[in-house]
């Protein structure tokens, strides 16, 4: 009874340490899940997920770290989904997914916030911007002006325009 409590305790901890791979991969695959809207052929199985999940996990270098561990696994996921996805989507689409994962993984990590993340996709900061002219009309067009000011109503950006 105690062996199997130690091992009970050993497992709880482990799976609590490893719940950020989890949480990312979960992510990436709903990430891989909104392609489809792209193109119809892209139908991704959570089998085909598992299996790139599963390769990521092989190919990690180990370490008796945990945290070391944590990292290395963190970084085969995103390799493997990245060669993997390559391999399967068109090429028009590659650099967009490049993108896609990115953001994903930076949300994920709390390094982008959700208006940051909506301004990137959208080009726009969901606040209204002030109607005025560009004091620097040789440098940028009226478009991106209006970027400008949009970018300035986040608040990593606050004071840009």
């Amino acid at each position: 009874m105690k062996e199997a409590k130690i091992t009970e305790d050993r497992i709880a901890i482990m799976r609590t340490n490893c719940s950020p791979v989890a949480e990312l991969a979960s992510a990436i695959y709903f990430a891989i899940l909104q392609l489809q809207k792209l193109d119809p052929m892209y139908q991704f199985s959570l089998d085909f997920f598992v299996r790139v999940y599963r390769k990521s996990i092989k190919q990690a270098e180990k370490s008796k770290k945990i945290d070391q561990r944590l990292r290395n696994l963190i970084e085969s996921l995103k390799k493997c989904v990245y060669f993997e996805m390559n391999r399967s989507i068109f090429v028009k689409h590659k650099l967009l997914f490049s993108l896609i994962l990115t953001l994903t993984c930076l949300s994920v990590n709390n390094m982008l916030s959700e208006s940051e993340y909506k301004f990137l996709i959208s080009g726009l900061s969901g606040k209204p911007v002030q109607e005025d002219t560009c004091p620097f009309m040789n440098l940028f067009t009226e478009k991106q002006w209006i970027n400008i000011k949009h970018l300035s109503n986040l608040n990593s950006f606050y004071g840009l325009r």
